[in-house]
């Protein structure tokens, strides 16, 4: 977090995205926009309401500081990027697979080199011997063409290669999540 408020102060001192900062103020106080905070302190669970109620007075300070003060925007911003970091984000994903059986409890799927940057990722689905209804689902990125700046630039900067991502209904370590907030969408 240290690194991203650091990006913030050195941002707002250069007076850099001032013109993307003033788009999103104008944007933030529009009627449509006020209308549906009101409506979302009318609805919802507390909880809804609080985070909504939160997030509003968030950017309504931010805005509010955008206009003249460096050292208000920069503690505003500061602000909010500590938020963010301490927003948990929940989404789903729906796609589709083919899978080929390679044994009794075993399938796995391996369509080959796709999409611009030539991955290839391979994904297992095991059955659990003892107990047919529990599964696990372990997906490996093998390689890439990294050979563009683009493609280079998602593996450099946090995509991994052959590290399996394990999904399982007997994990076998624990997560701490340290969530203040929880968020739909990514």
């Amino acid at each position: 977090m240290a690194a991203a408020v650091e990006k913030v102060k050195g941002a707002v001192l250069a007076n850099e995205d001032s013109n993307e900062l003033k788009k999103v103020c104008a944007r933030f106080s529009t009627k449509e926009v006020q209308t549906n905070f009101e409506k979302s302190q009318r609805s919802g669970s507390p909880e809804r309401r609080a985070a909504s109620r939160q997030e509003h007075e968030l950017w309504g300070a931010v805005c509010r500081c955008a206009k003249n003060d460096k050292a208000c925007l920069t503690d505003a911003l500061i602000k909010a990027v500590e938020t963010d970091e301490r927003t948990c984000r929940v989404s789903t994903d729906e796609f589709e697979m083919e899978f080929t059986r390679t044994g009794k409890n075993k399938w796995i799927s391996n369509p080959g080199p796709r999409g611009a940057c030539n991955l290839v990722m391979v994904t297992v689905i095991e059955r659990d011997k003892e107990h047919s209804y529990l599964w696990t689902y372990t997906q490996t990125r093998l390689s890439a063409d990294t050979d563009t700046e683009f493609c280079a630039s998602l593996f450099k900067d946090g995509i991994s290669l052959n590290v399996p991502l394990r999904y399982s209904w007997n994990a076998s370590s624990t997560s701490l999540v340290n969530c203040e907030r929880v968020k739909p969408g990514l």
